[in-house]
């Protein structure tokens, strides 16, 4: 039975997270209602209407107790008593679990038979507030001012204080005598301060101000994250101050709330999966990844389900407030897209200027045999035109997609005739030669550097055997052109930019060149300005 109430546990916890969360979404706005309200300066003005009025606070109306004859200058007083006692639950494993410490109702189980809590918890208010010559009913009255800790040493004690001999101690305290303070009572005191001006919103009748519900919101989740619909609140200080105050209580509420909320949605799943944990806790090694799973798990559900029922429930009921941060993302997108566009344009452009003007292709080695040349070379698409007679869209090589190695075998004989690569192989294998030959000439490479160089080597397809040679090539030396030190750099950051964006690595890579180069980063960053905007000088 206990099984089957534990797996019922966990959605019902989940399902009252998702139902406050949705109504958290549409609550009440206490704010807004009381921004909204008619100013008047007499309550003879009220029309029935919600108004704000401000006036001077009667501080001295007393407010009395069970056990302190009087307390001054408080909106309300909060008492809050606890017993020192026993508390009976059960570990993961179901073994019975107690726990001695201070808890504010007795829990009826063995260790604590014969104990009786005799102090007793409630909210104290004064009979009625007196703001100017309005009198306001405490009746479902709320205060927005923090409440503070009040010390009773200096507070008179009522004859039923006085007759159970408690303690005074800044707090009451009454000591049962029994071991280990078992049973012991204590009683907290916590109160708002009034202040000699104050702020009312609400509804006024006969000039009473006696609040009004405004909103309709029945039910027990309502209740649970505090949403009555009612606009009945005094506020310490004039108008503007007590606004400024609501707006941030309102907003701390809702905040609150959410992540109550998700919490009871991610805690209720996590219940209900570690409900099956007793089944395999004994399986070595098991029960440790069904912990952590049950755990991860609750995560990764109860997260999406939080959001998406926060942001369902703003676009419901609150579509205003959703539709301007919408507004923003979807112009920072399309401005991204349409420069993204834009650079990929200008750098094709220039990467076909570079083209029209490469060396002579890079010299290849000869295969031995037909075998030997299939297993390098995999596809076979037709030789691209000389670059004066062909259009863009048959020249421009991708960065990120460029075409694999080719190979032209012959019909007409059994010997292989290899197509040397084209235009746009030769020009990343000779960006890449030209890389590796700086490197070794300036030290050699770093692991990193010599990692973030293979890596954008074989983003282009240039294999692994390929780039072997190369770099053995560099390290030989060779008699190849060797651009001005701007150029290599210039020539790599269009090609990072032909499909109008550039990856991490590709930056990476962009930033050691130039420090290999002994250029700034600035200068990464002015050179692709000037690729994005088609000012860059090519040569």
């Amino acid at each position: 039975m206990s099984k089957i109430k534990s797996c019922a546990w966990g959605p019902g916890l989940a399902i009252t997270g998702i139902l406050a969360l949705w109504e958290n979404e549409s609550r009440f706005n206490y704010y807004e209602a009381a921004r909204d309200a008619t100013q008047i300066s007499s309550p003879h003005e009220s029309s029935g209407e919600p108004i704000s009025f401000t006036s001077r606070l009667d501080t001295d109306i007393p407010i009395t107790g069970d056990y302190i004859e009087r307390f001054i200058s408080y909106h309300k007083v909060s008492r809050r008593a606890a017993i020192y006692s026993w508390h009976k639950g059960k570990d993961s494993e179901g073994h019975t679990t107690w726990e001695l410490g201070w808890h504010s109702r007795l829990e009826k189980n063995s260790r604590n038979s014969g104990l009786q809590q005799k102090l007793s918890s409630r909210d104290l208010y004064p009979s009625h507030y007196i703001l100017g010559d309005m009198r306001i009913t405490k009746d479902h009255i709320h205060f927005i001012d923090s409440p503070v800790a009040i010390s009773v040493k200096s507070l008179e004690l009522t004859n039923k204080a006085h007759s159970l001999k408690p303690r005074n101690s800044g707090g009451l305290y009454l000591a049962n005598g029994k071991p280990n303070n078992l049973g012991d009572e204590r009683v907290i005191y916590k109160g708002i301060p009034n202040a000699p001006t104050a702020t009312y919103f609400g509804v006024i009748s006969d000039e009473e101000g006696v609040g009004k519900q405004l909103e309709t919101v029945p039910g027990k989740v309502s209740s649970l994250i505090k949403n009555d619909g009612i606009l009945h609140h005094l506020v310490n200080g004039g108008r503007e101050a007590a606004l400024i105050k609501m707006k941030e209580n309102f907003e701390r509420i809702v905040w609150y709330t959410r992540i109550g909320g998700s919490l009871a949605i991610i805690v209720g799943i996590y219940f209900f999966f570690n409900s099956f944990y007793s089944l395999l806790y004994r399986i070595p090694l098991v029960e440790r990844l069904v912990n952590k799973g049950a755990f991860v798990g609750s995560l990764a559900i109860g997260t999406p389900i939080a959001l998406i029922v926060i942001i369902s429930g703003l676009m419901t009921h609150n579509p205003f407030s959703v539709a301007f941060p919408l507004i923003i993302i979807i112009t920072i997108v399309t401005y991204f897209i349409l420069r993204s566009k834009t650079t990929k344009k200008q750098a094709n452009h220039m990467l076909k200027e570079r083209l029209s003007k490469l060396p002579p292709p890079l010299p290849q080695p000869q295969a031995a045999s037909d075998s030997a040349i299939t297993t390098r070379f995999k596809t076979i698409p037709p030789p691209l035109p000389p670059p004066q007679t062909a259009s863009t869209s048959e020249i421009l090589p991708r960065f990120k997609n460029t075409q694999k190695l080719t190979e032209t075998i012959t019909d007409e004989t059994s010997s292989s005739a290899i197509s040397l690569p084209a235009q746009d192989n030769n020009l990343i294998e000779q960006t890449f030669l030209q890389l590796a030959t700086m490197g070794h000439a300036e030290g050699g490479f770093k692991k990193k550097e010599r990692k973030l160089l293979n890596k954008w080597g074989g983003k282009h397809n240039v294999s692994e055997e390929r780039m072997s040679e190369l770099l053995t090539q560099a390290e030989k030396g060779g008699d190849q052109p060797s651009p001005t030190k701007r150029e290599d750099l210039e020539l790599l950051t269009i090609m990072a930019l032909v499909d109008g964006e550039i990856s991490t690595d590709e930056w990476k890579l962009l930033v050691k060149f130039a420090q290999r180069m002994g250029l700034a980063l600035l200068d990464v960053r002015n050179i692709i300005r000037g690729v994005e905007s088609g000012e860059l000088v090519t040569s």
